[in-house]
């Protein structure tokens, strides 16, 4: 599922992507990458809350959050989201 979800998210297809990724995540919950993939398509739909819970312990999904929120000139909002990411992991260089 999880490289059948990743061909569908690099054809744009984000709907039918989380919900092979989702089957994905049942199937292996350990897997680190299924969640970012999952994310990331969830953020490509403007699904942000929803990214963000998928694992609340990686700062991806809010820097992709705080990415489309400075494209839509959000920057306040964006701030936050990066803010929330540097909290998580004050290590992680994407944060900042």
């Amino acid at each position: 599922y999880d490289s059948y979800g990743s061909c569908l998210a690099s054809l744009g297809k984000y709907a039918e992507a989380i919900e092979k990724l989702e089957t994905a995540i049942k199937l292996d919950p350990s897997n680190a990458n299924l969640y970012t993939m999952c994310g990331r398509a969830l953020v490509s739909i403007g699904k942000y809350e929803e990214a963000i819970q998928l694992d609340e312990s990686d700062i991806r999904p809010f820097i992709y959050y705080g990415n489309a929120l400075i494209e839509l000139g959000r920057y306040d909002d964006a701030i936050l989201q990066f803010l929330n990411a540097i909290e998580i992991d004050s290590m992680d260089a994407d944060a900042y």
